[in-house]
């Protein structure tokens, strides 16, 4: 559609409100750079690679002792990566934006920050056999989960349920406990928002494609706004000699300046 200013404008989702469905109650987004930035990787233009991706993906990868990434499919999802541990006690693997590689990323505490995550957990759950844990959210682009606003899941957290954690400087802050009972080979929307004041961060969860529900608000300290932030998703190994794999279909970052620049 045209734009009054007869710039091209794209409809864009943009941060949600306190409640409801993605989009419902949110300010709207905007293409227009002045205003922030609209930002993902639905993997169809290449696969993440360990540094900058062909065919235009917005994706890296790191991984280790035994983590493994590949391509994959799944009915109704387009574009979608196989993130495995490997066998290894202590395997695992991450995807970060691809401005990591370079040290490039997102300060927050300039506006509301909306990071969605859309992934399939694998077939097994955690278990104290087999333990895992699953991130998604966004993090420090240089220090993995050091300074990071996530979803977390694993089964010795909060019964299996996914809580809100954050990480200020290297340090856990106390965790914000949901209620959504996590299943094995199920898709969830995990959505967090956290806003311009850095004063909450709420998350927000869909699964296999149903309506999304508020799950939890964490209102504790947060990074520095000094931090450079990037989309982030990993599944790390703590226990066990059994690959466990997710498949991601894509993160979408919409970045709502709090004032023009």
């Amino acid at each position: 559609m045209q734009g009054d200013d007869g710039d091209i404008a794209f409809p864009i989702p943009g941060p949600a409100g306190p409640a409801g469905p993605q989009g419902a109650t949110g300010s709207g987004g905007t293409t227009d750079l002045r205003n922030g930035l609209y930002d993902f990787d639905d993997f169809t233009n290449g696969l993440p690679a360990t540094s900058a991706p062909t065919g235009g993906g917005k994706t890296i990868y790191a991984s280790q002792n035994g983590g493994i990434l590949s391509a994959s499919s799944a009915a109704g999802h387009l574009g979608v990566v196989n993130v495995d541990t490997g066998p290894n006690s202590n395997g695992y693997l991450r995807l970060q934006s691809v401005g990591a590689s370079v040290g490039l990323g997102y300060p927050l505490g300039s506006g509301d920050v909306e990071i969605t995550w859309l992934f399939k957990t694998p077939s097994s759950l955690s278990s104290g056999t087999d333990r895992y844990s699953i991130l998604a959210g966004v993090g420090d682009v240089i220090a993995s989960t050091q300074n990071s606003v996530m979803f977390t899941y694993s089964d010795n957290i909060n019964s299996g349920k996914p809580v809100v954690r954050v990480n200020v400087a290297g340090t856990n802050q106390t965790d914000v406990a949901g209620t959504t009972t996590i299943a094995a080979s199920t898709w969830y929307r995990a959505r967090l928002v956290i806003n311009a004041a850095l004063t909450s961060a709420s998350l927000y969860l869909a699964v296999n494609g149903g309506a999304e529900n508020l799950e939890a608000t964490y209102t504790g300290s947060f990074p520095a706004t000094s931090v450079l932030f990037g989309a982030w998703f990993g599944i790390l190994k703590s226990a066990g000699t059994n690959n466990r794999s997710c498949l991601v279909d894509y993160w979408q970052l919409n970045y709502t300046l709090a004032s023009q620049r």
